[in-house]
Order: C-alpha cells, then sequence, then structure tokens
C-alpha cells in the first residue's frame, strides 16, 4: 500500500513538472513591433491583427502581420496563448476566408530571424519570435 501511494505521488510530481516545463517554454514568445511603434496592444488586438480582423494598430497606423512556417513550435505557442486555436482551426479559418474572396493569411516568412528582420525595417509590421533573438532593432509588445 505504502509503495502504491509512493508511486503516485511521484507520478503526480511528474506531471506537474512536466505541465510547469511547458507553461514556462510559452513566455518564451515575444510579440515584436518596430521600435518607433508605440501602440499599446491588447491580446486581443494581437490575436485580430493576426486573424485578419483587426487591419490597423489602435491609435492609427496599418498592421503587417508576419507569421513564422506552419510546423514551427513558437508559432504553436503563439496560437495556443495568444490566437486561442490549433494549427487545424486556423487552416479551416483562413480556408473559408481565401473561398470567399473576404481575407488573407499573413505573410509567412521561412524563419524567426527573417520575421525580426522585416519588423526591424517596416513600422507597420507585427511578429512573434523567440524571446532568445529580442535585440534593440525590434520592441516587444507588453500587453496593456
Amino acid at each position: 500500500m505504502k509503495i502504491s501511494i509512493t508511486k503516485h505521488v511521484l507520478a503526480m510530481a511528474l506531471t506537474c513538472m512536466l505541465m510547469g516545463n511547458s507553461l514556462l517554454s510559452f513566455a518564451d514568445v515575444a510579440i515584436i513591433v518596430h521600435p518607433s511603434n508605440n501602440a499599446a496592444l491588447s491580446k486581443k488586438d494581437v490575436q485580430r491583427i493576426f486573424l485578419g480582423k483587426l487591419k490597423e494598430f489602435p491609435g492609427g497606423g496599418m498592421a503587417i502581420p508576419i507569421d513564422l512556417p506552419q510546423k514551427s513550435e513558437v508559432r504553436g505557442e503563439l496560437n495556443a496563448l495568444v490566437i486561442n486555436k490549433d494549427m487545424r482551426q486556423i487552416k479551416s479559418y483562413w480556408s473559408r476566408l481565401i473561398f470567399t474572396g473576404k481575407g488573407l493569411p499573413p505573410k509567412q516568412v521561412s524563419t524567426i530571424e527573417e520575421a525580426k528582420k522585416i519588423v526591424a525595417r517596416n513600422p507597420d509590421a507585427i511578429a512573434y519570435i523567440s524571446e532568445a533573438f529580442l535585440d534593440e532593432t525590434v520592441k516587444r509588445i507588453v500587453f496593456n
């Protein structure tokens, strides 16, 4: 009996550790804009921009979202944290909009470095990268 309880407690502890690690990895995603962009964005604003529902930053200025590849771990984290849809749901969403002529998905780039370079050069661009790639060429969005 005592061994069974100990195994159960260890299994629960391991599960909590694994869940904690996956939650910590979500914190590694940084939403970025050009350093001159002073738009105050909420999580809902970012979600709407990446779903094509919001075409301008609050307070003005066109918003050009930049996506990473579908298999990117960082994109998966953004989808889970901000967009609140999995990749299958996002593909379906964009397929409907494209078919009806109501929208086009964000421009997709191949790498985090490419997304960061676009944002660093374009005040209207918004993207997401791993925190490890943050530097002074871009500004991280802190949700209001």
